[in-house]
């Protein structure tokens, strides 16, 4: 009852501030909003880090209408690690989050976060709260699979359930008397500050209920490039954040403790995917790579392996690097499986996406397909073999340059792809793929489909084209000759499945497709941007059609409410309600959708559900630019 008599707020919220003048306010207002009430129980400080646009302005006018609760502080730009340190000595909260001056907390968090702090504040020091993403991307952050429950996590046993940020953190003010955010960090001070913290007792809550927004910019490509071409991320992060987690852990307890291993890997594996030649000299990249060898040596294999997050070709080459030598050639086979060390890298007989199909056509009555060999296994070490009509094959491939896995050196795997074309014939035919491995391992592999193949993994999933129907059964793609009355038979059972599966909305766009395939006589050309949320003018979609139509083409234009660009569209074509049942059908009949590049991601109008439509897109896409 003594510590909780020190503290004049339950929260404290510090904000370094630095040309946010346009994210600022919302961030501010989700803290005001707080469910638990701000005036009574939250302080907030913001550090003006020699902001030069308008942010002084906004963080003046919340001060003067908030005098007892929010702290102003200005300093010279020194960055956020020096700004959020200015902080530390007006901090009057029991519980201290450093929120980011663009990200915001949905508005019950800190009622949530709490109670559950006082109930555990004796287990640990540190809680996190979920990381949703928003703006750029709308989803959770990769760690989200920690969130399964709130509770307590013991790091020395849950060691890949770590914490790398302070913005979705609460920590307890009193632990920070022995912290401070290292200076010197441009990238990772954040998680090597709250890393250092929970070094101390091991362990981190986590509230599954409370929600903190995190906002992903669309425009972070030039920011990326920028810090790949900064010293500080060559010589301060391995510095100051790797080894100095390393040489703290070390310090305390002759080790480093695998959840360290874990959040310096989780690092590492971003890191050593890029081709970091492209952006410095050879010398500086050589030293670069030296950094990260040296630190490799503290990560034991199984914690790399262990990596949620990584691909496995990703896991293979940090283990190379480690020992500086191609791990791949001392693998050994065993029944299947292929270890190093002991250490299961891969099992033949259960992995599912060695060979992967991208495109899939049939034209001139020949199944057209495109796909990828999808393996970190060295070429000369394995062959895949493809099995038609009982004609084994070996699978020609050819080299796939944007499927290449970069690593600090260049290219470490190189991408294959292939294409095959197979006759359709009278009679129906599977087509199987095999691989043979070292000339010990032979054995048929299930394929994985790319999410522009129109199958799904449904049993019942089919798709039809040109009187040719393709299905998909466990490692066989089946092939047969097919008139549109046996195809309706597939077509029942696939409704039946998706009935079964809760998918039932989806069964009368089908059966009115089905009908209207039938009947459709003129070209359907669809304009997929909804007018109502398009900023140019005039309108991409509205001026290619304007320009491109031609006699007898039916063309559409889709709109949530009525706007200027409605009138302008009516002179080329009928506008449909957006999202409507008629948009959905006339979706499904078009033959050319017509889509601007910024609105590719929400083309399809079935939204997740597409997934189980797409058999239906015969459609050409056109993308403007």
């Amino acid at each position: 009852m003594e510590a909780q008599k020190a503290y004049q707020y339950k929260f404290t919220v510090v904000t370094p501030v630095y040309k946010v003048e346009e994210y600022l306010e919302e961030t501010i207002e989700s803290v005001l909003n707080q469910t638990i009430g701000f005036e009574e129980n939250i302080q907030m400080i913001l550090v003006n880090d020699g902001s030069p646009d308008r942010s002084e302005e906004i963080c003046l006018k919340y001060q003067k209408q908030y005098p007892d609760n929010i702290i102003y502080l200005k300093k010279e730009n020194g960055g956020v690690s020096s700004a959020r340190n200015e902080s530390f000595p007006h901090i009057q909260g029991k519980y201290v989050n450093f929120l980011d001056s663009d990200d915001k907390w949905a508005a019950d968090a800190f009622e949530i976060i709490y109670p559950f702090f006082e109930k555990n504040q004796n287990k640990t020091d540190v809680v996190g709260a979920r990381k949703r993403f928003f703006e750029g991307r709308n989803d959770y952050h990769h760690l989200d699979y920690k969130f399964e429950t709130t509770k307590v996590v013991y790091l020395q046993t849950q060691y890949d359930y770590v914490q790398l940020d302070v913005t979705s953190s609460f920590v307890k003010a009193e632990v920070l008397k022995r912290h401070r955010f290292c200076t010197e960090l441009k990238y990772g001070e954040d998680s090597a500050f709250i890393n250092e913290v929970l070094l101390e007792k091991c362990t981190l809550g986590l509230v599954c209920e409370a929600l903190h927004y995190y906002r992903k910019r669309k425009n972070e490509t030039s920011a990326l490039q920028n810090e790949l071409k900064s010293d500080s991320y060559y010589v301060n992060s391995p510095k100051y954040y790797h080894k100095a987690l390393i040489e703290k852990s070390l310090e305390q307890y002759k080790t480093v403790p695998e959840f360290i291993q874990y959040a310096v890997m989780y690092d590492l594996g971003w890191r050593i995917r890029k081709d970091i030649r492209s952006y410095v000299t050879d010398d500086r990249a050589e030293s670069y790579k030296k950094h990260i060898q040296e630190i490799l040596q503290y990560i034991e294999e199984r914690v790399i392996m262990n990596q949620r997050i990584m691909y496995k070709d990703a896991m293979i080459y940090a283990l190379s690097l480690k020992y500086d030598r191609d791990i791949r050639k001392e693998i050994i086979y065993d029944m299947g499986k292929l270890l190093f060390h002991n250490i299961e890298l891969l099992n033949l007989s259960q992995t599912s996406n060695i060979i992967i199909l991208t495109s899939m056509e049939v034209k001139d009555q020949t199944v057209c397909l495109e796909g990828r060999v999808n393996t970190w296994l060295p070429e000369e070490d394995y062959e895949i073999y493809t099995e038609v009509k009982g004609k084994r094959s070996p699978l020609s491939c050819f080299d796939l340059k944007e499927f290449d896995k970069m690593g600090l050196d260049g290219v470490c795997h190189k991408g294959r792809g292939f294409r095959l074309e197979i006759p359709v014939g009278k009679k129906e035919w599977d087509l199987t793929f095999s691989i043979w491995y070292r000339n010990i391992y032979r054995k048929k592999v299930r394929f994985a489909f790319d999410s522009t193949i129109p199958l799904n993994d449904e049993e019942t999933s089919y798709y039809y084209q040109n009187f040719c129907l393709i299905r998909k059964d466990k490692k066989r793609l089946i092939c047969k000759h097919m008139g549109r009355r046996e195809r309706l038979e597939y077509e029942k059972a696939y409704q039946s499945t998706l009935a079964r599966t809760g998918r039932k909305n989806l069964i009368p766009f089908r059966k009115w497709y089905m009908l209207l395939k039938e009947l459709k006589k003129k070209e359907i050309w669809l304009a997929a941007d909804n007018l109502s949320q398009c900023q140019e003018s005039p309108v991409p979609a509205v001026q290619y059609l304007s320009e491109k139509r031609k006699a007898g083409t039916r063309m559409y234009f889709v709109s949530e409410k009525s706007c200027p660009a409605v009138k302008e569209a009516g002179k080329y074509g009928k506008v449909l309600a957006y999202g409507s049942f008629r948009h959905k059908i006339l979706f499904l009949l078009s033959d050319k959708i017509i889509v601007s590049g910024k609105h590719k991601d929400d083309m399809d109008v079935f939204g997740e559900q597409g997934t189980y439509m797409k058999d239906l897109y015969q459609f050409e896409t056109v993308f403007l630019e």
